[in-house]
């Protein structure tokens, strides 16, 4: 059933999901404890730039890599490497495009921007918005290489490689606070650590690969970019949507109500969505073993498939709603202490922030066979439409109604638990009426299928 493998893609992913609270939990204070409130909080609004930026892949990273993984099951290794060549040029010059396209906005407006939010250092915040786009375009490259791991059955060796950098980004970019006191010195060193690591990737991989991975201009194929761009760009409506979600609510908060306001939210938003991480982190995890399985539409294939993704649904519902609950009960305390009285948050807003968290974890572990199929746009146009309609709608209301009422870090949280919530049940039905089967037999599926695992473990 792919267990072994799925498991070792799950630890590779646990180390990511343990430097990502190494990030929440050390990069916040340190920087507020080191810096004015407004560099810092330049710099906390600044980190959404990547996840708006790292979509201009266009989703071709993640069609490359179930393409790429089918062809290396297949062994047509040459067709592979066209494939491989065609995204990774393809991902570079689009990002390339849009990172110069934001670097020429930052020094048109970037200065009256930052002035507008009584921003103290005009250099320095002018550096991290620079260094974040330029971090943005080198998450795209590490996007492609990670595709190629996964194409060649060693996805958690890319996995692992790749946290393994983004703790060493951490622990210069902290050294370089505690002894240099510099932001933009230390955020520029942390883009380096990025590039660097970004090369060892490759040359990692180019041992590893069953195809050659050198890049060739003559091997671009514009018709097997025809063949993917499609399917990609419902790839690229996942981070794009997740963005915007995540995104939304600290735009209208900063613009119409205050930074502070953002900040609060954007400081909360950052410690709860460990739980959505965990939920990705699953989906990434048996993400190559749906793909594989997909090289055979037999019905045993199929049933593993479906228990696979019921497995692990289960599974992670367990364990993350003990996670939830903690940072229900103490969350507004740690967020309080991690960024040093700055920030105090609601326990309303806790509360919903952490559901809206949990149930977005939920519907991408349950949309990991659309995603190895390439078989999600639907869901993903209906999410986006949900976030569109439903704040452009609160904006239009807020111009006739008080906006301290609609307007608020509690409003904002429950509008994105609802939208979560919504797109939860929208996927649960979706694949309860694909397969025949009410969402409770799923569910119960999913419980037989850990059990038999746990039975296998125990007694061999």
């Amino acid at each position: 059933m792919h267990i072994k493998k799925i498991l070792k893609s799950f630890f590779a992913h646990t180390l990511g999901t343990l430097v990502t609270l190494l990030d929440r939990l050390l990069m916040v204070p340190l920087v507020f404890a080191n810096f004015h409130v407004s560099i810092a909080n330049i710099w906390l609004i600044s980190r959404a730039v990547p996840a708006i930026l790292t979509s201009s892949d266009i989703g071709l990273s993640s069609e490359a890599g179930n393409r790429l993984t089918k062809l290396v099951n297949d062994e047509k290794y040459n067709e592979a490497e066209l494939y491989y060549v065609t995204a990774r040029l393809t991902v570079s010059a689009v990002s390339l495009i849009l990172l110069v396209t934001y670097i020429v906005w930052i020094f048109s407006n970037g200065q009256a921007w930052l002035v507008s939010h009584n921003v103290g250092s005009i250099t320095t915040g002018l550096v991290v918005l620079v260094s974040v786009g330029v971090y943005s375009f080198l998450l795209n490259q590490s996007q492609v290489t990670n595709a190629a791991f996964r194409s060649c059955g060693y996805d958690y060796v890319g996995v692992f490689i790749t946290h393994c950098m983004r703790l060493a980004e951490i622990t210069f970019f902290g050294l370089a606070i505690f002894i240099i006191k510099d932001l933009a010195i230390s955020i520029v060193i942390f883009v380096m650590v990025r590039l660097i690591g970004n090369f060892y990737m490759i040359y990692k991989l180019s041992g590893l690969c069953a195809y050659s991975i050198g890049l060739s201009v003559s091997k671009y194929k514009f018709d097997i970019l025809k063949v993917m761009i499609r399917p990609s760009l419902a790839f690229a409506l996942l981070p794009l949507s997740m963005a915007l979600i995540q995104q939304a609510p600290i735009f209208i908060l900063s613009e119409k109500v205050s930074l502070m306001a953002a900040v609060v939210y954007s400081s909360t938003q950052t410690f709860v969505r460990v739980i959505a991480q965990l939920g990705l982190q699953v989906s990434r995890s048996i993400w190559p073993a749906l793909i594989s399985s997909d090289s055979s539409k037999d019905i045993d294939q199929l049933e593993r498939r479906n228990n696979i993704q019921d497995f692990s649904f289960v599974l992670s519902a367990v364990f993350l709603l003990p996670v939830m609950l903690l940072m229900l009960f103490w969350g507004a305390n740690i967020i309080n202490y991690w960024t040093i009285g700055h920030v105090q948050v609601s326990q309303l807003q806790i509360l919903l922030q952490s559901l809206a968290s949990f149930f977005s974890a939920m519907w991408v572990i349950s949309i990991s066979s659309d995603l190895a199929d390439s078989k999600h746009t639907k869901p993903m146009i209906f999410y986006i439409k949900s976030i569109l309609i439903a704040f452009v709608f609160l904006l239009l209301l807020s111009e006739f109604l008080p906006k301290q009422y609609l307007l608020s870090n509690d409003v904002m949280a429950f509008i994105v638990m609802l939208l979560e919530f919504i797109m939860l049940s929208y996927v649960l039905r979706r694949n309860s009426k694909a397969r025949g089967m009410s969402v409770l037999s799923i569910l119960k599926n999913g419980f037989i299928v850990a059990f038999a695992f746990y039975r296998e473990k125990k007694y061999g």
